[in-house]
């Protein structure tokens, strides 16, 4: 527990992202959106340590009693992690052939890109996007 710092730590804000928006971080788990902005993260941190979710895994002991944990940090400590749920499982088709030799024995054929009409003078592919929108 020797290598902790306590917070909190600087960072160097990304050229395309300077309000960490996308990126939190500390953790490096990267952010769909952001609820509690970074200064307000960084101003909780302030006199805690930081420990990742691995971190916290191996330095966790249980109690003698089995009752509950003990952490060795001295003072107080931040966990940041990612919580889901898992739902149910969902497919989807997949873009290419997936059988034998690339092919989906099942599957109906799909156009590919010799089947698309060239232009004669300049050798370059029409496409029709209304063809290939789904």
């Amino acid at each position: 527990m020797e290598d902790l710092e306590i917070g909190p730590t600087e960072h160097k804000a990304p050229f395309d992202d300077p309000h960490f928006l996308k990126l939190e971080p500390n953790s490096g788990i990267r952010l769909s959106s952001r609820t509690l902005a970074h200064e307000e993260l960084q101003d909780y941190l302030r006199g805690r340590y930081y420990l990742s979710p691995s971190k916290l895994y191996s330095v966790v002991r249980l109690q003698p009693n089995k009752q509950g944990y003990d952490i060795p940090v001295e003072g107080d400590w931040v966990t940041i992690a990612v919580v889901a749920e898992r739902g149910p499982l969902r497919y989807t088709k997949a873009p290419v052939g997936v059988g034998k030799d690339g092919a989906d024995e099942t599957a109906e054929k799909e156009d590919t890109l010799d089947d698309l009409p060239l232009d004669g003078s300049s050798g370059t592919v029409k496409i029709d996007l209304k063809k290939w929108k789904r």
